[in-house]
């Protein structure tokens, strides 16, 4: 995790546990264990494709074509609730918040399912056609934090190897993020795109398996 003044200079790394609900009752948390399973199982299908990639590469091109799929919506709500985790009684103002380290009411209701995100804000993937995807048994996150306002405008995530974008301002995000100041060489010249329908993924031989976003 990175953006915050106890890892300002120095990228830490925090466990997933550390990252779940505590600064909420236990009823509300047990509102929200849906988004736990929704990433764990988003999570695991990214593992699982990795694998048959790697058997379908072993056996010269000769395997069935498998689709999986992964609920979008959840694993967008997962996103901001760990956002919101995070930045939680933080000196940072949290979207479109007016007060440091307190959520909008808009982004508590999007997060226990009660509304979406309108405009631009929301998950966007962070991919352009034809880049390689390795599996990557980790989760990061970097906050951007708007400077002149000491602002949260949204996360960056690398999920299992995934780029995921979480934007929480109304405005139209750029087609790249090249805009972002000290941004990682994966963001480099990457497009975002919302809302993100497929991924297939290719080995030499052709077609290998199609992973879905159903929003």
């Amino acid at each position: 995790m990175q953006g915050f003044k106890w890892c300002l200079n120095e990228k830490r790394e925090i466990g997933l546990a550390s990252l779940t609900s505590k600064i909420l009752c236990k009823h509300h948390n047990n509102s929200l264990s849906e988004l736990d399973t929704a990433a764990g199982h988003a999570f695991n299908n990214f593992e699982y494709i990795s694998r048959l990639i790697t058997e379908a590469n072993e056996t010269n091109g000769r395997f069935k074509v498998k689709e999986t799929h992964i609920n979008a919506l959840l694993l967008e709500r997962w996103l901001l609730k760990t956002l919101i985790n995070i930045c939680y009684e933080q000196n940072q103002l949290i979207g479109s918040g007016s007060e440091p380290g307190i959520p909008d009411e808009n982004l508590v209701r999007i997060c226990f399912g009660k509304s979406k995100f309108t405009d631009g804000a929301g998950m966007y993937i962070a991919a352009n056609v034809g880049d390689q995807m390795e599996f990557w048994a980790q989760v990061t996150i970097e906050t951007l934090i708007e400077d002149s306002e000491n602002r949260v405008a949204g996360g960056m995530f690398k999920f299992a190897g995934l780029l995921i974008f979480l934007w929480l301002m109304p405005d139209k995000l750029p087609d790249n993020f090249n805009w972002i100041k000290e941004r990682r060489p994966e963001w480099l010249n990457v497009q975002p795109s919302r809302p993100f329908k497929r991924m297939k993924f290719k080995i030499p031989s052709g077609h290998s398996h199609t992973l879905h976003f159903h929003w």
